[in-house]
């Protein structure tokens, strides 16, 4: 389904509405808001109209009624638009500031907005439409009315070194609890407070469409635990309940203690904020015993993709998309860090995210079935899921490109017109990328239909020129000056031996035998393996970036499962480095040097120094470890710059004789 946002018409909505939109977002920044959130709620605005406009063809705000806005509710929700309740609640502030009525709203579901200011009954953190007065003077109220029980708790937090912002955002959300209880309940007696009463407070937040509750939960849960002196232990399904600083109230029968102190110290000694350890300590907490309630007690090391998937759908039924993710990711990296294996990526990959397709029609999701059975053909090939990946999303491309030329279409019918009309369709793309789209969904089309229609369709191609960067001695000098210990290892394994950037990161330490390293290359599974002679600059750096890659891991702990370069930075020090973390170590270097090189660049300045050298073609192919010579000299040897620079120094020599 299309985004709404593409759909909207804006044009015709200033048309209808432009006096009203302006007055409005005026009205809200004279009140205060941020010009971000001015900008958020004016498009919140346009969606709404938009959706009434394709209701009738007449809009009179004035008579907007409240089915109207359970309307507006359910196809925001069916467009899959975030949070459908705030954008709701903020229409509803702008229809009341248009028409100087106050209009009530069904406060189980929206809030209410009265006169020309909206309520909001929950949210007391000022994300929202505008506060009223009236908000105003119920936290004036609670504070007076609990004055000491919020002074113990904020003694409290500040005495376990809590950030000053940190502790008013736990005051307001405590606050926000009260408020909602007190609505059902009166004055509170905080000391009969149980379980039940948070779950109420629970769903409350939510039907207001906030995505965080456990935040509030667990802010209120430790503010009873302050106020009433119980232990912090209360029995809440889904939830931990968080005390200030490392101390978590953990559920009888937490199974993990000693697990989690050693990971939360590893956090700490990476830098990571005091009052964040704590949520990190509820998040692991409340999924382990999650866990245990819903697949039974195992090892850390015995969990697997089918548990994330019972504990992602558990969650999902308690709190919003972006929570759930949070949760499972912490207690990823807390399973990692005891056990080794990172599940969250392993959820990842075994659904194919990279499919991201929506289907609208029977013949789309018939288009997703088969694209999900060529995903598992390419693994029974044993095809690198980064490889999976990106086939993946060229024929999501070219599948999309060709409906919006020819309509819905069976795979069969795809013929070699269809192939032409593609490339058409696929013009804003550059030549090579459209070449590749059209080759791998020609490959999807054959194995569908057993007929690749591509070859018939006799498309031509012009051969653009690719535009490649290079260096050469000046700036590998600038670099090599620059570099730290880590840099040099990585520098030298791409210029000095050839290696592309995925090769560098998977070098395991046991590829290391004596002066030789075994390579793996690009191929299906384990790809291409070479046996390469380590040149003397590599061996001179591996020294001191295997003394250096002890010492963080004897500080941190080892996590890298083997692989000899490690992540140094914040929460994933001392995991292996992926292609995007050496890309980001480089980028710091380009910083410091001043020379502008991306890693590929490497391996052309081995190209051109071993030509440079007088290495034949024929052994430079080899040392490049290409099946082609042609990939040899037309990527690096042909295209290398100075060559053209050359030749117009030869004729211009050639003509200054004649003159």
């Amino acid at each position: 389904m299309p985004r709404l946002e593409d759909l909207v018409d804006r044009g015709r909505i200033d048309n209808l509405f432009g006096k009203e939109i302006n007055e409005f977002c005026s009205g809200e920044k004279a009140g205060g808001a941020a010009k971000g959130t001015v900008s958020q709620h004016r498009g919140m605005v346009y969606n709404c109209l938009h959706l009434l406009l394709c209701k009738r063809k007449r809009v009179r705000l004035e008579r907007i009624t409240g089915k109207d806005m359970d309307y507006l509710l359910s196809e925001l929700r069916r467009y899959g638009v975030k949070n459908p309740v705030s954008q709701v609640r903020t229409f509803a502030v702008f229809v009341s500031l248009s028409t100087g009525m106050p209009m009530l709203i069904d406060p189980g579901s929206y809030g209410r907005a009265c006169g020309n200011r909206a309520m909001l009954l929950a949210d007391k953190t000022g994300s929202g439409p505008r506060r009223s007065e009236g908000d105003e003077s119920d936290r004036r109220r609670i504070e007076e009315s609990y004055r000491e029980p919020l002074r113990a708790f904020s003694e409290h937090e500040e005495d376990a070194g809590l950030s000053p912002p940190t502790r008013c955002t736990h005051a307001k959300n405590v606050r926000a609890c009260i408020f909602v209880l007190e609505k059902r309940l009166g004055a509170l007696d905080l000391q009969s407070l149980g379980a039940e009463d948070l779950d109420y407070v629970e769903a409350y937040l939510r039907d207001f469409g906030i995505s965080d509750t456990a935040r509030y939960i667990n802010a209120f849960a430790s503010f009873l635990s302050v106020a009433t002196g119980k232990p912090p232990v209360i029995d809440i399904e889904g939830y931990g309940v968080s005390r200030p600083g490392w101390s978590v109230g953990l559920k009888d029968g937490f199974r993990f203690r000693k697990e989690l102190d050693g990971f939360l110290r590893n956090m700490a000694a990476r830098g990571v904020r005091e009052d964040y350890l704590g949520v990190v300590a509820s998040r692991v907490t409340v999924c382990s015993n999650l866990l245990d309630s819903l697949v039974g007690p195992k090892a850390l090391g015995g969990y697997g993709v089918s548990d994330m998937e019972t504990l992602e759908s558990s969650l999902s039924e308690m709190t919003g998309e972006a929570n759930v993710r949070s949760h499972i990711q912490c207690f990823s990296n807390f399973v990692s860090y005891a056990a080794g294996n990172d599940l969250y990526r392993d959820l990842r990959e075994s659904r194919n995210d990279h499919i991201a397709f929506e289907p609208e029609t029977d013949q789309d999701r018939r288009f997703l079935g088969k694209l999900r059975e060529y995903a598992g053909y390419l693994k029974e090939w044993e095809c690198k899921p980064a490889t999976i990946k990106g086939r993946m999303s060229s024929i999501s491309v070219c599948y999309k490109a060709l409906r919006s030329v020819k309509g819905d279409f069976e795979l069969e019918d795809v013929d070699p017109v269809d192939f032409r009309k593609l490339r058409t369709a696929l013009a804003g793309y550059t030549e090579a990328t459209a070449r590749n789209y059209l080759y791998t969904f020609g490959w999807f089309i054959k194995f569908a239909t057993g007929y690749d229609p591509f070859p018939d369709a006799r498309i031509r191609f012009n051969g653009e020129t690719v535009r490649r960067k290079f260096i050469f001695n000046d700036e590998w000098v600038e670099l090599y000056r620059a570099a730290d210990v880590t840099e040099r290892l990585i520098l030298g394994l791409g210029a000095s031996m050839g290696l592309r950037r995925r090769e560098i990161v998977s070098i395991e330490l046991d590829d290391i035998k004596g002066d030789k390293l075994y390579v793996k290359g690009k191929g299906a599974g384990t790809g291409k393996v070479e046996i390469m002679a380590m040149s003397e600059l590599v061996r001179r750096d591996l020294g001191p970036y295997l003394e250096h890659r002890e010492r963080v891991l004897s500080e941190y702990g080892d996590r890298s499962n083997g692989r000899l370069f490690i992540n140094e930075r914040m929460r994933n020090v001392g995991r292996p480095m992926s292609v995007r973390a050496l890309e980001t170590v480089l980028d710091g270097l380009v910083k410091r040097s001043g020379v502008s090189f991306s890693p590929h660049c490497l391996r052309r300045f081995f190209a051109t120094t071993m030509k440079d050298a007088g290495v034949d073609l024929d052994t430079l192919r080899r040392m490049m470890r290409h099946s082609s010579i042609d990939t040899t000299l037309r990527c690096y040897i042909y295209a290398d710059p100075r060559k053209m620079g050359a030749a117009v120094g030869a004729v211009d020599r050639a003509f200054g004789a004649l003159v």
